[in-house]
């Protein structure tokens, strides 16, 4: 996060996004670093094959309001899923940005070309390429909207 006045840094997730793996439920740390790879592997199979060249690679950043918090939603492109950070601006100086969550829709055990086939969610969203935020109704009710290039779905 930049500062638009002198375009000094703010914050920087640095190796953030990869210690935090260390804290999530088990199917969601087995895509850790992941590709996405061909249909007949699992994405769990996948796992820190990225590592070496580029980390968790995010592809996509939206902010929005809920009741009155900033919230920075950022997407993990290669495996899918949403790495949520509050943004306190109750300073008068830099907002102060902090890790909030991170969550990914979908299975990690079965091959990716399964996980297509199957109906629901089972894919999640990998390849995410854009995100978008919807405020839909006021208070609580907000909502991300999610492209995935990989998996054909929105």
């Amino acid at each position: 996060v930049r500062k638009w006045s002198d375009f000094s840094e703010v914050y920087d997730s640095g190796a953030g996004l990869e210690q935090l793996y260390d804290t999530l439920p088990e199917n969601e740390r087995v895509v850790f670093n992941a590709d996405v790879g061909d249909s007949s592997v699992t994405p769990a199979s996948r796992f820190d094959v990225l590592s070496e060249t580029t980390g968790p690679t995010p592809s996509a950043i939206v902010s929005g309001e809920i009741d009155g918090n900033l919230v920075m939603v950022a997407a993990n492109g290669p495996v899918g899923g949403l790495y949520a950070f509050d943004v306190d601006r109750t300073v008068a100086s830099d907002p102060t940005v902090s890790y909030d969550s991170f969550t990914r829709r979908g299975q990690a055990g079965l091959p990716w070309n399964t996980l297509h086939q199957n109906s629901g969610d089972g894919v999640g969203e990998p390849g995410t390429t854009d995100i978008t935020w919807m405020n839909v109704f006021s208070g609580e009710n907000a909502y991300v909207a999610v492209m995935s290039d990989t998996a054909g779905v929105v």
